[in-house]
């Protein structure tokens, strides 16, 4: 079982790699890193997290208490999606500029993000309180408006 994991994490490992190859960010600077290879780094580095600049195009999203989530899968919750979790006084921000709620404004858009990807820790909750089960979500954050850019 562990040899399975490990196999498809570097299965994993090497496709973002390829997506990667050439890949120069719309911004002048640094390769933007694919979602899978965020993934794949944060795990490997937590609980630091793993810094760059992050593409992808958005698939969905959700306002949840004041924080917008844009994700690079339709399934925040499969292990291979990136979120970008967007703090209120930057959503506001993007908002003037894209329209609101980002979620649905951005989905299907490129987007490019300068952050720290890091490995989440995302717990159930039953009747208001917290349970024991869990899962692990890798998260962006965005806490200044500059940080996003989307792609036209």
């Amino acid at each position: 079982m562990r040899v399975t994991m490990m196999m498809m994490a570097a299965g994993l490992a090497l496709a973002g790699c390829q997506q990667q190859a050439g890949v120069e960010s719309a911004r002048t600077g640094p390769k933007v890193i694919p979602p899978a290879t965020a993934v794949l780094a944060a795990a490997d580095m937590a609980p630091r997290g793993y810094p760059g600049r992050f593409g992808f195009t958005v698939q969905a999203g959700a306002q949840v208490g004041g924080w917008e989530y844009l994700n690079s899968h339709d399934d925040y919750r499969d292990q291979r999606n990136l979120s970008v979790r967007i703090a209120r006084p930057a959503r506001l921000a993007l908002e003037a500029d894209h329209g609101a709620p980002l979620h649905e404004t951005l989905k299907g858009k490129a987007i490019e993000v300068d952050g720290v990807a890091m490995r989440t820790r995302i717990t159930f909750s039953a009747d208001g309180k917290p349970t024991d089960k869990y899962y692990y979500q890798t998260q962006v954050e965005v806490r200044r408006p500059d940080q996003l850019v989307v792609l036209e």
